[in-house]
């Protein structure tokens, strides 16, 4: 990784990621001591707290990727150590891989095994930890066909992820609420493509400073899509959802409780997304542009 994002993206997306874990705890709290909510209680629907908790999972790790980064930014550490790629390769991959197993549970209902799926997280994990330390300390990295090789499945697996998570709740929903959270998921996955080539192609891109724009709207992006997930998800105990049955492709439009209310929510979230992304871009912009004037 030759290039990375400035220290007040990294910053915005680590508000963004700590604001969203406080949330679902919060959240869960609630569910437990009002005896409600009964979508993120695990005795009551199995499927759903599991893609509760394996998405709470995935932000974490994204968190603590972030914060990896953070530290090496500010103590003006080389991106392009074996351990900084080995360590931002294992987090990344496995937050995706934990939003794929969200995106599992919620199709499958009842059919859900949640532990197969920690053991494949495990697993996973395992194979992704020796997929790293292998070609980032074995293969020479000024080889671009060997980091294409490397990193081909780190390209592909945020875009799957991203594109079942959002079919996930599309095929239960279908209609307006669902069509909008398999939106935000596509978008969102698609933001990941530059952002990956910057971090990880960055010195072979002409002017990879183009991209890193990405990552301000990736931390707008965070808000849309954990609002989209917990409106939804909380909302998965009405019976129109039979959300015990597993269930692939949408055959027909379900309204969540209070629509008027997520709409809301939904306008909030995209003021709050909208506001992260053009100052955290702007500042960054005008940062780099200052400094450009001083030097």
């Amino acid at each position: 990784m030759a290039s990375g994002p400035d220290v007040f993206i990294i910053q915005a997306n680590l508000i963004v990621l700590a604001f969203s874990l406080v949330a679902m705890t919060l959240l869960f709290a609630f569910a437990l001591t009002q005896q409600s909510l009964d979508a993120i209680r695990y005795k009551q629907s199995p499927s759903t707290a599991s893609a509760f908790w394996f998405f709470f999972a995935a932000y974490a790790f994204l968190f603590f990727l972030y914060i990896w980064m953070d530290i090496y930014v500010k103590n003006g550490r080389s991106l392009d150590s074996p351990e900084f790629a080995i360590g931002t390769d294992i987090l990344g991959n496995v937050s995706n891989v934990c939003f794929l197993i969200a995106a599992v549970a919620y199709c499958r209902g009842r059919d859900f095994n949640v532990l197969h799926a920690a053991g494949a997280v495990v697993l996973l994990t395992m194979i992704v930890m020796i997929w790293a330390f292998g070609w980032n300390v074995l293969v020479d990295q000024s080889n671009l066909f060997a980091r294409t090789l490397q990193y081909g499945p780190e390209m592909v697996l945020p875009s799957v992820a991203f594109v079942l998570l959002g079919w996930a709740f599309f095929a239960r929903w279908g209609g307006i609420p669902g069509a909008i959270f398999l939106l935000v998921s596509l978008v969102y996955g698609f933001l990941q493509i530059p952002a990956n080539l910057v971090a990880n192609f960055g010195d072979a891109l002409r002017d990879p400073s183009a991209l890193l724009a990405t990552f301000a709207y990736l931390s707008a992006g965070k808000i849309l899509l954990a609002f989209g997930f917990l409106s939804l998800l909380c909302s998965s105990s009405i019976p129109e959802i039979a959300i015990g049955d597993p269930k692939y492709w949408p055959d027909k439009a379900v309204s969540p409780p209070q629509w008027f209310g997520q709409v809301g929510g939904w306008a909030v979230s995209l003021a709050a997304s909208t506001i992260t992304a053009l100052v955290t871009q702007f500042k960054c912009e005008f940062l780099a542009h200052f400094v450009s004037k001083c030097t």
